[in-house]
């Protein structure tokens, strides 16, 4: 019996031993498996981290193109609306000198229609005096000189600027003398 006991005292201790090895790699193997559950947890977080703080740069990214575009779309918008009224500015301006020299125009076509009205009435009424005619003539000559710019590049108009010339400087030579136009000056004018 004693063999008996001593032999179930060794399989208790081989089995305490066994039982302790098993333990022992059981305690490892658990924390190994907690070590690697916590690192794969921690990963996952840091990977998600990650991608939130890409995100959160990518945001960022694309507020700053969105500003910078905002920016550039309103800095064009502003100088188009500076060219706009740059543009309508002289448009402005070259409307009203288009109706300046139309008006300058009728001007002159009054002048030289009163001197046709004045040949067309003193020939046949008074065929001896042409003051009328010669005052006409003279308003003419003031006018074509005043503007001579916008008329002395047309022929028949610069023509019309030397008769009334020579009628104006004729009168003021001589005066109230000076009361009958040559036939010539009449053709001409």
């Amino acid at each position: 019996m004693k063999t008996g006991i001593l032999i179930i005292n060794i399989l208790l201790l081989i089995g305490e031993i066994i039982l302790g090895c098993i333990l022992l790699f059981g305690k490892s193997y658990l924390q190994k498996k907690g070590e690697n559950t916590a690192d794969k947890e921690d990963s996952q977080k840091i990977a998600m981290l990650k991608k939130i703080g890409e995100n959160i740069a990518t945001k960022q990214d694309i507020q700053d193109i969105t500003n910078k575009v905002e920016s550039i779309k309103a800095s064009y918008n502003e100088s188009l609306e500076r060219h706009k009224m740059e543009l309508q500015k002289e448009f402005e301006t070259h409307k009203y000198i288009v109706g300046l020299c139309n008006s300058l125009d009728n001007q002159l076509i009054k002048l030289i229609s009163d001197c046709s009205k004045i040949i067309g009435a003193e020939g046949a009424i008074y065929p001896e005096n042409d003051e009328g005619l010669i005052y006409s003539a003279r308003k003419l000559s003031n006018f074509l000189h005043a503007y001579r710019t916008r008329y002395e590049s047309n022929k028949q108009i610069s023509e019309l600027m030397d008769i009334t010339l020579k009628i104006k400087l004729e009168a003021e030579l001589q005066g109230e003398m000076y009361n009958k136009l040559s036939k010539q000056d009449k053709t001409a004018l």
